[in-house]
């Protein structure tokens, strides 16, 4: 068993989601004993890796999950119980679940099992948090309610103060993410665009913004053009793909000179290359790799070569592409319609989607910066 990992965690919390989760209490000791990366000696990454090894897995349950696992990292683990910032968490909690039986809607789920287990660990007062109190009770129905005394004591000896020794303190490796701007953009401007986006991204990853080699005007560039007259359409079938070599070429050489890179932001244009080079990745053609994709406004490009590209990986074993993907897209997008976002979903196994209500951008803010932070979170827990 790693040193990291104690006996008395895994006999709760980690016990119990595995139990939640199908999982064996010998299955969990054998996850769990084979940890040594910084991932599997996170809670959140230990958490995780339980998760994924369940048999009642989901995409909405996978994301509900990663928000709750967020909130523990941010809000709640590193204070020691008692000090203002950790009650300021149970005040959120406890107004939550005023209009909720668990955290996520009316049936317990994992993250109800792992934080009900944490919190009880932690040895609160329940008193004080009658609305907390009950779902604790609720979600722990048929489960090891654990022993809080030993954490108590470690929190009073520590006088109330912020806990951060130890491997539980050690920084997330940020990912590292390439980013493909749209038609009549450049990197600078993408880069300007994604202001909001880049203040919260920036807690998982660097970002690096590259220009497309094909020149349009001043300060506009794109990857490709689909008619001789040097201009681009992406409702346009076309023969024509000035550009594409030059563009690919410059991805490859970004990957060689500044990679690796574990994932790919693009958007419009860019999102449709993007989505291409997920496809020729799956068939073994590409010089260099990547492990995640954020499409945003993607569509399937009407040039006559890059549609053979989705037709050949139809023809792969696995008929799809099975990098992991993020698919933002907005229902009033005028430049790239919804439908050609959604046709796009067919290539791609098991595809993450996040449908806005605006136009042609990528939304900071609402349910697309949760979508957005929750897979973010999940890629960076996977690829350290």
């Amino acid at each position: 068993m790693s040193q990291n990992v104690k006996d008395d965690n895994i006999s709760t919390k980690y016990r119990n989601l595995g139990k939640f989760c199908g999982l064996s209490h010998q299955s969990v000791q054998l996850l769990l004993s084979s940890s040594g990366t910084r991932l599997e000696t996170s809670q959140a990454g230990l958490a995780v890796k339980i998760l994924y090894q369940g048999s009642n897995r989901n995409l909405v349950n996978e994301v509900n999950f990663l928000r709750w696992i967020s909130f523990i990292e941010s809000e709640i683990r590193h204070y020691n119980t008692g000090s203002t910032s950790f009650c300021n968490s149970l005040k959120y909690l406890e107004n939550h679940l005023g209009s909720t039986d668990f955290l996520s809607g009316g049936s317990v789920k994992a993250e109800d099992i792992f934080l009900a287990t944490y919190l009880e660990e932690r040895g609160i007062e329940r008193r004080k948090y009658p609305q907390v109190s009950s779902w604790i009770e609720r979600s722990l129905s048929g489960y090891t309610s654990p022993q809080s005394n030993q954490r108590k004591s470690k929190d009073n000896s520590s006088g109330g103060k912020k806990s951060k020794s130890g491997s539980e303190a050690k920084k997330m490796k940020p990912l590292k993410i390439l980013c493909l701007h749209g038609y009549r953009q450049s990197g600078p401007t993408f880069r300007a665009k994604l202001g909001s986006f880049r203040k919260f991204a920036g807690k998982f990853a660097d970002l690096t913004f590259i220009t497309a080699p094909n020149k349009i005007s001043d300060e506009e560039y794109g990857w490709w053009f689909s008619s001789k007259q040097c201009s681009f359409d992406a409702h346009q079938e076309s023969d024509c793909e000035d550009g594409f070599e030059d563009s690919l070429r410059l991805i490859s050489e970004t990957f060689e000179k500044e990679g690796p890179f574990h994932g790919i932001l693009s958007f419009s244009q860019g999102a449709s290359l993007g989505a291409s080079l997920c496809a020729l990745q799956e068939q073994g053609k590409l010089p260099y790799s990547f492990h995640f994709s954020i499409i945003v406004a993607g569509f399937v490009s009407r040039n006559v070569r890059h549609k053979e590209i989705f037709r050949l990986l139809q023809q792969t074993s696995q008929g799809q592409v099975k990098t992991p993907s993020l698919h933002v897209f907005g229902s009033t997008d005028k430049v790239i319609e919804r439908e050609m976002s959604e046709d796009l979903l067919q290539y791609f196994s098991d595809p993450e989607r996040s449908e806005h209500e605006g136009g042609h951008f990528l939304p900071a803010s609402g349910q697309t910066k949760q979508d957005l932070t929750a897979f973010l979170q999940k890629m960076q827990l996977l690829h350290q």
